[in-house]
């Protein structure tokens, strides 16, 4: 892709709803979570934003981006679009001709204006999915080099699109792999009333939950003790695991070597996680000096 349209692509923002490429086959794309996927053409390569899916190429100028809209209604949409589309100070696209109403779940239509403050020509598609996901396809270049080849290549793109149903990540997987690799900690007084009366005695319990499946358990207090679990040359003291007790409540469960399971009620709360009521601090590989212990 030529430098200059580098600068470009941090734009393509428009008014989309988050994107997160769950899987990805060679190239063909599945936003699953969202629920479609597509295959990108030969000679371009994608990329994802944190809104936007950008398809760019070594070999062609311009570039490609696909986005959601938060929309469920092609008439409705397509109002909104008629009178432009801008996104701040620099970038302003209106339709060049009358936009084509294709079929209930599709419209199209060639746009003119500045991406950037740079003069643009972009072709969109947009296409409505069997449970009502909205995605727009832009293809876009310069003004003075922009060619038919742009809506072709909008018009490949959009033929590639599969819809179905969304598959959603269970709660236990997404707090699973939130817990990968993490330590927690849990710091107690012995003043648990805030009576004010404090002998200053202090315990912490850490757990590290680590990627390989096996945890490691600590209580430290403020005496000195410490309690330590381990078993041989085993790593860590157990393995832990995200599940669903027999009532149907999320929990940790953490499993010793010797046979012995702990099971914690597992909340996760304005963004802060509960063991049976207690908040526990979580934190990564990238806190130095509270990172878990997992080598």
């Amino acid at each position: 892709m030529p430098n200059s349209y580098s600068y470009l692509l941090s734009l393509i923002l428009l008014f989309n709803l988050p994107l997160l490429a769950i899987s990805q086959d060679e190239k063909v794309i599945a936003f699953n979570d969202l629920g479609f996927q597509f295959t990108i053409p030969d000679e371009w390569e994608g990329k994802e934003t944190e809104s936007t899916y950008i398809l760019t190429s070594e070999n062609q100028t311009g570039f490609v981006t696909i986005s959601t809209l938060p929309f469920a209604d092609i008439t409705e949409l397509k109002k909104q679009i008629n009178g432009g589309i801008k996104k701040g100070n620099g970038f302003f696209l209106a339709p060049i001709d009358q936009i084509e109403t294709i079929s209930e779940v599709r419209m199209q239509g060639k746009f003119s204006g500045l991406i950037n403050f740079s003069p643009v020509i972009a072709y969109i598609i947009i296409i409505r999915g069997e449970q009502q996901q909205m995605v727009m396809i832009l293809a876009a270049e310069s003004k003075e080099n922009y060619s038919n080849k742009y809506e072709i290549l909008a018009n490949e793109i959009a033929a590639s699109f599969s819809f179905f149903n969304p598959i959603m990540p269970s709660m236990v997987d997404e707090y699973k792999t939130m817990l990968n690799n993490t330590k927690l900690t849990f710091i107690e007084s012995d003043d648990p009333s805030n009576s004010g009366v404090s002998t200053g005695y202090q315990t912490k319990t850490t757990i590290d939950l680590c990627g390989q499946g096996y945890f490691n358990f600590y209580d430290f207090s403020s005496s000195g003790m410490v309690s330590a679990f381990s078993a041989g040359n085993n790593k860590g003291a157990g393995n832990w695991d995200i599940k669903k007790d027999e009532n149907g409540y999320i929990v940790l469960q953490l499993k010793y070597y010797d046979g012995e399971i702990y099971e914690y009620d597992f909340e996760y709360l304005n963004g802060k996680i509960f063991l049976d009521g207690d908040h526990y601090l979580r934190t990564t590989d990238g806190d130095l000096k509270y990172k878990p212990n997992c080598n």
